[in-house]
């Protein structure tokens, strides 16, 4: 990765991070390799920390995106998901591509 590309990320990572007084809601969903479950970081129903590492950032965005494609995701937690990733509004309460992309477009 080169210099510039670095410190595009490390910019996007800085803008992403929270305040400290913000509450985060975990919603017992855990994408693949991730530790911790995805969370809400700002109480509007939509998991953004999809890692929950605390910070919205590029890397959830990658996690999503693998996770789109992924049958033995979606059969684990078919019956749990209720539109928390639903980025991009369309009423499908599972997540696409669009979801990826809308989730993108806020970091």
């Amino acid at each position: 990765m080169n210099k510039i590309m670095k410190l595009l990320v490390m910019a996007m990572i800085a803008l992403c991070i929270l305040p400290m007084n913000a509450s985060a809601t975990g919603s017992g969903i855990y994408f693949p390799g991730c530790t911790n479950d995805a969370q809400d970081q700002d109480g509007d129903g939509l998991c953004e920390d999809i890692n929950g590492n605390g910070v919205t950032d590029f890397d959830d965005v990658v996690k999503l995106y693998a996770a789109s494609n992924n049958i033995d995701f979606f059969a684990q937690y078919y019956y749990q998901l209720d539109g928390q990733f639903d980025f991009n509004q369309d009423g499908y309460t599972l997540f696409d591509y669009d979801d990826v992309v809308a989730l993108y477009q806020t970091i």
